[in-house]
């Protein structure tokens, strides 16, 4: 989602670890981000993914920070957008096709961090069964990608219907119904933890 891209490992729904998570820009903040340096509109997420799907996404070799570790970084990738775009200003005025050439391939590069991680987690944990949520698994490019690469390693995917993935508020809700089945419940005088 725009404040947070984790990956959690889930024996239940109170016991669970944290694999990876972000470093610094989540994955829908780059989303708000670019959008806003292509002057598109907010939330970033969707404008990004309707101008990409008529771009070339080979069009410019934008990476994320891709390594063995599960943790996500994307405020790379979010500069080199930056540094791309006064590049071909210096040039002329962005085109439309330029545009969505950039859209594209920071598309691609975020989603391809995002899915190669993921999967890199599931295998390490050896489980078959995968659920995501947040504004970003929204995106069809990502559930088509997600998709098709979990078939090939024998995962079950569960991703809950677009309108779900933009609210995060569903997500917690849910999560507060479960740990109020199994009675972890704090009584009104609990106090918060503040980050």
């Amino acid at each position: 989602s725009g404040g947070h891209t984790s990956l959690y490992y889930f024996k239940n729904f109170d016991k669970y670890a944290v694999l990876g998570e972000t470093l610094d820009d989540a994955a829908g903040e780059a989303f708000d981000k670019v959008a806003k340096l292509l002057k598109l509109g907010y939330p970033g997420g969707p404008f990004i993914e309707k101008i990409a799907r008529c771009g070339n996404h080979k069009a410019y070799d934008f990476k994320c920070g891709n390594n063995d570790n599960l943790n996500f970084s994307f405020s790379g990738i979010k500069t080199a957008v930056l540094y791309k775009i006064k590049d071909i200003n210096k040039q002329g005025i962005l085109t439309k096709k330029q545009k969505s050439a950039l859209a594209a391939s920071f598309q691609h590069a975020v989603i391809t961090s995002l899915i190669d991680k993921t999967i890199l987690a599931v295998l390490r944990k050896k489980v078959k069964t995968l659920v995501v949520g947040g504004g970003v698994a929204a995106n069809k490019y990502f559930r088509k990608k997600l998709h098709k690469q979990a078939s090939k390693e024998g995962i079950k995917v569960f991703i809950a219907k677009d309108k779900l993935c933009t609210d995060n508020a569903s997500m917690v809700a849910g999560l507060g119904y479960q740990l109020y089945r199994l009675g972890k419940c704090d009584n009104l005088n609990f106090k918060p933890i503040l980050y």
